[in-house]
């Protein structure tokens, strides 16, 4: 068998999560399902059950799973017996290997497993990776591009005492063609981000990332100020503040906490300027009137989200350092992708509290909808 490097690295870990972060071509994928043979051939892995899975079972058939086949096709040990081309298992020396995806719940949630090797870990949920590895008796193997700037991968896995993490990059892989290495390093002039991530190895941002044009600040100027506000009770209410200043923006985060009622938020909220415009989720008109009844200058936001977003990166955005919970939400933004991970126009709805109260602040202080004229704020009429 045709083995790299990388399979010989990740034979030697013995902790718990082995974590694999390469670029493309790094053969990481392809060398740890050699791996896996391996020790069921050898009989280190006899009676296990391998679990193989990625977030839609449609993108494992075309990557890990083919592989699979073809590695078991090339050293001669398949045998279509013991292919169950339903239940997408097989059987190897007495190990059974398993492929699903993580869009199956009956199967995320179900049986346990000895080995797990979560491909593509970095499309995963921190919930769907909780679920598996709560169900997975030795190791958990997984393999990324790095092409997220932030993740849980990096601050939950590679930060524990029991993650063996292991870089790959092309140049593990001394089985390419010229050709294939001619097509990666051309990254090196047309993309730099992508020959950070794809060439190197090394942690870029992902394409899907919706918020790039922001940064930290330790201080905000007065000025021209707007509130957003998201209502929640079970998940976070949030408040944010959109303030302008010499042409820049500005954000801080007031409020980012669950269980509160109406009442809560009202005194939470008063240290706010009740002359300052006040754009809330429209979806909540009882809440919208109470806040006003307390003499709050509150309105019902614009909840057009294209256009929202659009403002957001039209505009190098400043976000105060202390506002924690709004930054971790912007770096984790993200457009929603489709079973064969094509972008879509549409945000992903998941802990984005923070900023859909950003959203509306945006559309309440820059929105000009047709008719109205130049004014900073109050571009939104709604009858309270």
């Amino acid at each position: 068998m045709n083995t790299t490097d990388v399979l010989l690295r990740n034979s030697k870990a013995k902790t718990r999560i082995v974590a694999n972060q390469g670029g493309t071509r790094s053969s990481k994928t392809y060398s740890l399902l050699q791996l896996f043979i391996l020790r069921a051939i050898s009989g280190t892995y006899s009676g296990k059950t391998i679990t193989v899975v990625r977030k839609t079972f449609r993108a494992l058939k075309r990557t890990a799973y083919r592989d699979f086949i073809e590695i078991l096709r090339n050293e001669g040990k398949y045998n279509i017996s013991n292919h169950n081309r339903t239940d997408h298992t097989y059987t190897l020396n007495g190990c059974m290997f398993e492929f699903i995806g993580a869009d199956d719940d009956q199967k995320l949630r179900g049986g346990k497993r000895d080995i797990l090797f979560c491909n593509e870990a970095n499309e995963l949920s921190l919930e769907e990776f909780d679920q598996l590895n709560m169900r997975t008796i030795d190791q958990v193997f997984i393999d990324y591009n790095p092409s997220d700037e932030y993740h849980w991968i990096y601050d939950y896995l590679l930060t524990r005492k029991d993650c063996t993490y292991i870089q790959s990059t092309y140049l593990d892989n001394p089985f390419l063609l010229p050709a294939q290495i001619a097509e990666i390093e051309l990254y090196k002039t047309t993309n730099p981000t992508k020959w950070k991530v794809y060439g190197l190895g090394e942690r870029g941002y992902s394409e899907a990332t919706i918020i790039t044009n922001w940064t930290e600040v330790t201080t905000i100027p007065e000025g021209r100020s707007v509130i957003g506000i998201d209502f929640g009770y079970n998940v976070p209410s949030s408040i944010v503040k959109l303030t302008q200043h010499d042409g820049l923006l500005y954000l801080e985060q007031l409020v980012y906490q669950s269980q509160l009622t109406n009442n809560d938020l009202i005194n939470k909220m008063k240290d706010i300027d009740k002359t300052t415009p006040i754009y809330a989720d429209a979806a909540e008109p009882a809440r919208i009137k109470e806040i006003h009844r307390a003499g709050y200058n509150i309105r019902a936001a614009n909840k057009d989200v294209g256009k929202g977003i659009d403002l957001m990166q039209d505009n190098k955005i400043h976000v105060l350092s202390t506002s924690t919970d709004l930054i971790k939400e912007i770096r984790n933004y993200k457009w929603l992708e489709d079973r064969d991970g094509n972008i879509l126009d549409k945000p992903v709805k998941e802990n984005d509290h923070a900023m859909d109260a950003t959203r509306y602040a945006f559309m309440g202080m820059l929105y000009k909808p047709k008719g109205i004229g130049k004014g900073l704020h109050g571009t939104i009429k709604v009858k309270i």
